[in-house]
């Protein structure tokens, strides 16, 4: 717990514990059934192209904030949004 967020959320999953990594969805699928959500009420926030994937097979609503190198990506497109940091895309929700 690095940044000291442990507490800030009610379930971490890790695709690295996951039988599969992404871009199959199951860290996704399993982190909305321990919450009780449906993946078509969830968000993901993704920094790579597997996540991105890996959100949309669970039909999630994903945001991806791929790192610099990475931006200008064209396949990005199948994000819902695309910002160039998480601050970035809070500043719209003001």
């Amino acid at each position: 717990d690095h940044h000291n967020l442990r507490d800030k959320f009610k379930v971490l999953r890790s695709a690295e514990f996951e039988p599969y990594g992404k871009p199959y969805p199951g860290v996704y699928i399993h982190a909305c059934d321990d919450l009780g959500v449906s993946p078509l009420n969830a968000m993901a926030f993704e920094d790579s192209f597997n996540g991105v994937l890996a959100a949309r097979a669970a039909q999630m609503q994903v945001i991806a904030g791929p790192e610099e190198a990475q931006q200008d990506r064209a396949d990005f497109v199948i994000a819902h949004g695309k910002y160039k940091s998480l601050n970035e895309f809070l500043a719209t929700l003001d």
